[in-house]
């Protein structure tokens, strides 16, 4: 369950959403909730993770960390095209796949660089 939150929060960034813009998608009165959420220190019911998986547009089973398709091994499940996400064109799912093929310490080396080419597009301070 703990792979929800880290993934919560990870699809957040990649959707360049702050914690306030997902809590207005998912219905929640404020970013503190979306925090507590990424921390794990609130349960989601099914039909919470269905909601946030629509607001990142990735499928329940990819923001649950499950593997959907018994044929794919863990590796192909965790790659941009395996996960399926709607919307992006191709460049952008194979910048988002060797993001999320990057150490913790390397994803957020390059949210500082991206961070600091595009000032305007930093989510907020609490994530």
């Amino acid at each position: 369950m703990l792979e929800l939150y880290t993934n919560i929060k990870r699809y957040r960034q990649l959707n360049m959403l702050t914690q306030e813009d997902l809590a207005k998608k998912v219905g929640y009165a404020d970013k503190g909730m979306i925090s507590r959420v990424e921390n794990g220190k609130i349960d989601l019911s099914q039909s919470q993770i269905i909601k946030f998986a629509e607001a990142l547009n990735v499928s329940p089973g990819v923001l649950m960390g499950i593997d959907t398709n018994s044929n794919e091994d863990k590796s192909a499940a965790s790659s941009a095209a395996a996960l399926n996400i709607k919307g992006y064109s191709e460049k952008e799912k194979r910048f988002i796949d060797v993001y999320l093929n990057l150490s913790p310490e390397d994803q957020d080396l390059l949210e500082t660089m991206l961070y600091r080419i595009a000032p305007e597009k930093k989510s907020d301070s609490g994530d």
